[in-house]
């Protein structure tokens, strides 16, 4: 996990959220949360310093420190996990970048920015959905471990969803290949 791309998302939402559930130490922005594993006990000052947050910055910050992660199941394993894999269109709004997600709760949307600090896995990661009561979440892992929860981007915006419809509805039914007309097949 690249603690630099992390501490690059809390710089720009200027919020960090901290969550240590007695095993693992989680730290995130409100969207996102990363498990922390094999570090000491961190305290408030020492995320900061993690970051390279300057101490006349800390200010500009909003830190949480949260009991759960939204009541989300952050164990390894979940009974309600279905692999997803995103779809290699990406679109933009509003200065972010979306990958659009198919799951069996519909299109969701997913915010590329924050699969950035899995980019140096060495066994690469793996997508997840997990549907509670609570909603859903992507769920990033590693072979059984779990490395990140992400909230699905909220796609409340009508334009965004009519833009979206619109879009979808334009393309041309899929019709196979037809060899030229000049070449015989055998």
């Amino acid at each position: 996990m690249q603690l630099s791309k992390i501490g690059a998302i809390l710089k720009t939402n200027k919020m960090i959220e901290y969550l240590d559930d007695g095993e693992d130490q989680w730290i995130g922005d409100g969207t996102a949360y990363y498990c922390v594993r094999g570090m000491p006990q961190l305290e408030k000052d020492q995320i900061y310093t993690l970051f390279d947050i300057p101490q006349e910055k800390r200010g500009d910050y909003i830190f949480t420190i949260i009991r759960d992660l939204w009541k989300y199941n952050i164990e390894n394993t979940a009974s309600e996990e279905i692999p997803v894999k995103p779809y290699a269109l990406r679109l933009g709004w509003f200065g972010s970048e979306l990958a659009p997600v198919n799951t069996p709760n519909g299109l969701l949307m997913l915010e590329t920015q924050y699969l950035k600090p899995f980019k140096d896995e060495k066994s690469g990661y793996e997508l997840y959905m997990r549907s509670s009561e609570n909603g859903d979440c992507f769920a990033v892992k590693s072979g059984m471990f779990i490395l990140g929860i992400i909230k699905p981007y909220p796609v409340v915006d009508p334009v965004l969803r009519e833009q979206i419809r619109t879009v979808s509805g334009l393309l041309p039914p899929v019709m196979p290949p037809q060899p030229p007309e000049n070449v015989s097949m055998l």
